[in-house]
Parts: structure tokens; C-alpha cells; sequence
């Protein structure tokens, strides 16, 4: 499993997890200071309220489910965070990334719009297609550089101009925080993750999509 991976994940004691958790809610108050000309009263009294009522079971969790269809059965690690104390500020990021994310042109909402937009494909006889998979892609993509092909691409004249919706610090800074502070239970284990995208964060499919498609934008589709 790849929390026993020291590389991706850190098993940490109660006591630390708890002077982290501690650390994590100041931050993200001092975040709602920072920000509040640029943010609505409404998102900062919720983050605000959010982390009152998370703040006695602040982590996410993780389980198993069993891949049946396999041979042999593997399981897969499911993250949620649904009740840590920085959800409520993942949701602000993944609300902020998501206008941008569908407006890419790689963009595809989901199996059913794949499916129907491969259809309407009218491919010659001697024409291949293929599909290509990232292994454990949350985990192999580099926090920092995903933080700063972001900000670069939030910082564009162009991007700016197209989406007014955004601060780009406010934004910038809250991605930080909810990739940077990401700690699960599994059982009575307590691991905080070192790198990569924060699995299981409401905007952590958000993040992982734009990363990609800002690479297939400079590497693949480029002109």
C-alpha cells in the first residue's frame, strides 16, 4: 500500500498531528485576514464555521475497496475528506479552478461525454487509436512545480482577461495551503502526505486536470 511508501506519506503520533492540525486552522484564519477585501463575507464566515465544527475530528480518512474484476484481487485506497478542517477552503479552491478547468479544450465533463464524443469520430480503415495511464499520477506529480505551472498560467494577461472571477494571491495562496497540509486516518494510523496532489481534497481532481492540461498545451498540442 502506498502509504508505507516513506517518500509519499509520513506516519505521525496523535500528540504531532494534533500541534499540525493546531498550526494548519491559524493558518488558514490568517489566510481569511489576508483576503477578506477580495473575499465575499459569506466564504470567509463559512471556511470559518467549517473549521469550528471540524476542529474535533480534523483529518480526512482513508479506505479500501476491492478491485473484484482483477486476478488476483488488489484493493485501491479511497481518500475522502469530508469533515477535516481544511475542506471548506479545498472547496473554495476547486469552486475558484473549475470555471477555468471546463473552458479548456481538452476538457471532457465525464465517461458518457467521451464515449458520445468519440462516436460522432469518423476514422479511415487503417487508423489506430490508443489510450495512454498515469500510475499513482496524484502521488508522481511534483507539488511544487504543479503550484508553479499554475501560478504561471493564473498569472497570464490572457487568463486574467478571460476569467475575472479570481484573485490570483488569494487563490494561490489557499491551493498552497490544502496541497501542502493534507492528513488522513487509516485505522488507528494517522500519515500526513508529503507530496503530490492532496488525494482526497474536494479540488484535488481540479488541480490534477489543470496540471495535465497545461502540460498537453505546452507539450503535446503545442503549435
Amino acid at each position: 500500500m502506498h502509504l508505507t511508501n516513506a517518500k509519499t506519506h509520513q506516519i505521525v503520533s496523535e500528540e504531532q498531528g494534533r500541534r499540525d492540525v493546531l498550526a494548519l486552522k491559524w493558518k488558514i484564519f490568517e489566510w481569511t485576514l489576508e483576503h477578506r477585501k477580495v473575499l465575499p463575507k459569506q466564504v470567509v464566515d463559512y471556511i470559518r464555521k467549517k473549521m469550528d465544527l471540524t476542529i474535533k475530528g480534523p483529518f480526512g480518512y482513508i479506505y479500501l475497496l476491492y478491485k473484484l474484476h482483477k486476478d488476483p484481487v488488489s484493493k485501491m485506497p479511497i481518500c475522502s475528506d469530508r469533515g477535516s478542517l481544511p475542506r471548506a477552503l479545498g472547496q473554495y479552491v476547486d469552486e475558484q479552478l473549475q470555471t477555468i478547468v471546463q473552458a479548456r479544450e481538452t476538457y471532457i465533463k465525464d465517461s458518457f461525454s467521451f464515449k458520445s464524443e468519440i462516436s460522432k469520430l469518423k476514422l479511415p480503415p487503417n487508423a489506430s487509436s490508443f489510450t495512454y495511464d498515469a500510475i499513482s499520477m496524484y502521488t508522481n506529480i511534483d507539488t511544487d512545480d504543479c503550484i508553479a505551472r499554475i501560478l504561471k498560467y493564473l498569472k497570464l494577461p490572457s487568463t486574467k482577461k478571460r476569467f475575472m472571477h479570481y484573485s490570483v494571491s488569494a487563490l494561490l495562496e489557499a491551493l498552497v495551503i490544502v496541497m501542502k497540509n493534507n492528513s488522513m486516518r487509516f485505522g488507528d494510523i494517522l500519515v500526513k502526505q508529503l507530496i503530490g496532489i492532496a488525494m482526497g481534497m474536494s479540488p484535488a481532481p481540479t488541480i490534477a486536470n489543470l496540471y495535465v492540461a497545461i502540460h498537453k498545451q505546452l507539450k503535446i498540442l503545442k503549435p
